[in-house]
């Protein structure tokens, strides 16, 4: 443990509580948004997972040698949106917070060292949309990387080796969903990319009634 004189704790513990307000209205803010992406597309939150670290320790299991980001699960976390069959194709979808890529965009940083993160004004905050038609994403291996670069600005699809499963994922930086008007545009963009490219039953769903995010 770092050594910190009582002004310092002080001054840390202050941040600390600022930090998990912030966070609280951050993800809720998140939370709100999925939720009416999952609404417009005709989907419900069927679990999600972790992808930065282990799910946080519960049931008086874990220890305490875990990891701090196992009880962060939201700095990478993928919000699943279900798996149905349409048309005799199986679709699952899914919606991905990326809350910082400072670890992704930084060669070489390690996950328990944050100084070897890219810096945070250079890091992104970011949604990755995900959509599988008779494939996912464990299917692809290295083919398919757990972050983009911070270069990729379109879509990314993947080939099942038989051709008959297609993913396409694309990562949408967090202003875009600064309200619902800027939250349509996204999701009307990438619902024409699917229908344009072999995944035409993602489509957006009259039944729900608009929410204000």
């Amino acid at each position: 443990m770092s050594e910190l004189t009582q002004e310092d704790l002080v001054a840390v513990a202050l941040d600390v509580r600022k930090a998990y307000r912030l966070l609280y209205l951050f993800q809720a803010r998140v939370m709100d948004t999925v939720k009416f992406i999952a609404e417009q597309l005709g989907r419900n939150y069927h679990g999600g997972w972790c992808w930065f670290s282990s799910v946080t320790p519960r049931d008086g299991r874990g220890s305490l040698d875990n990891w701090a980001w196992d009880w962060l699960n939201m700095y990478h976390y993928e919000f699943f949106l279900g798996e149905e069959l349409v048309d005799g194709n199986r679709i699952r979808l899914a919606v991905i917070l990326q809350s910082d890529t400072g670890f992704y965009d930084h060669s070489g940083a390690e996950k328990t060292d944050i100084r070897s993160f890219a810096p945070v004004e250079e890091s992104e905050t970011r949604l990755r949309f995900l959509v599988g038609k008779n494939t996912w994403h464990g299917e692809f291996g290295k083919d398919f990387p757990p972050t983009e670069t911070r270069t990729s600005v379109g879509y990314t699809q993947l080939k099942t080796a038989d051709s008959s499963g297609t993913l396409i994922t694309k990562s949408f930086p967090i202003t875009s969903f600064l309200n619902e008007a800027g939250t349509r545009q996204v999701l009307d963009e990438f619902v024409a990319y699917c229908q344009s490219n072999d995944v035409p039953e993602i489509r957006l769903s009259h039944s729900h009634p608009a929410a204000i995010i």
